[in-house]
């Protein structure tokens, strides 16, 4: 009976998975080639609901180009949202999504998404040696171009520690290695990229306090000149942004300065940094 049930389920997930891939897609490809003058990225009167939720409504907000912007906010408010419409993973049902005052929907998908690079908070990790992993984010790297993206993540003493160093094969749920260790692989990958559009999506929330310290350092240098968008919890990973956008419902900005501004205002961000400060 078990292996009876097993197939069964099978056949059924087979079968949702093909009217999946029937399904045509919402999002159509654009037919200019996408070269970022700048990179301000705007949302213009922006709503979008999924199904069962509206998330964003009449939403607006700019990311400077070269700066680096944290979006923060209470779960639910749109802030995952907000970094799948700028990678076109859904479109807006109204207004419109610009980067450089261009609508995002006239560029190519695959032109549009390799000038962008999005550090997740767990990285997607192959079956493959470390370096290999590594230059997932650009595929011509050179090795002392991944050694020197390590050693900027805060990884490469820990590569080192290894029996085979660089050369060690990673399991694809990298076992083995830490939750931070795996997130600075993730930064690694970042490093090589060098994209123009960087979106860091909790970063660094399985950092312990000391290192995600080294790690930032290392992030508002590299970071200069690039658009940055921060998606973050702990705040200690945000306080260093240029600009702080705090969202209430539906992805309206309620508060807008720095952490230094926003503290002394005593409203939303201040509330939450009480909550979450000394508590990682």
């Amino acid at each position: 009976m078990t292996l009876f049930g097993n197939l069964r389920e099978a056949l059924k997930k087979a079968a949702s998975l093909r009217r999946m891939l029937e399904r045509e897609c919402a999002v159509r490809d654009g037919s200019e080639a996408f070269e970022p003058s700048g990179g301000h990225i705007e949302f213009v009167d922006v709503s979008f609901a999924y199904p069962e939720k509206v998330v964003l409504e009449n939403c607006n907000l700019s990311f400077q180009s070269g700066k680096i912007t944290a979006v923060v906010g209470p779960s639910g408010v749109g802030k995952s949202t907000i970094l799948k419409l700028i990678l076109r993973a859904y479109d807006p049902q109204i207004g419109l999504v610009k980067i450089d005052g261009q609508d995002i929907r006239i560029f190519r998908l695959q032109s549009l998404r390799s000038r962008m690079a999005v550090m997740e908070q767990e990285p997607r990790l192959f079956n493959r040696t470390i370096l290999e992993n590594v230059k997932y984010g650009r595929q011509g790297a050179t090795d002392e171009e991944v050694r020197e993206a390590c050693k900027k993540a805060n990884i490469h003493d820990c590569i080192m520690s290894r029996e085979k160093g660089y050369h060690e094969v990673l399991s694809c749920a990298g076992s083995g290695w830490s939750g931070g260790e795996r997130q600075r692989f993730g930064l690694a990958r970042l490093f090589v990229q060098n994209p123009d559009i960087i979106i860091v999506d909790e970063g660094t929330s399985a950092i312990d306090t000391e290192t995600e310290t080294q790690v930032n350092m290392n992030l508002r240098e590299w970071f200069q000149g690039k658009t940055t968008i921060l998606i973050a919890h702990r705040l200690s990973s945000v306080m260093h942004a240029h600009n702080i956008l705090f969202l209430s419902d539906n992805g309206q900005v309620c508060e807008e300065g720095t952490h230094q501004d926003l503290i002394a205002r005593k409203g939303g961000y201040y509330s939450l940094f009480q909550h979450y400060h000394g508590n990682g």
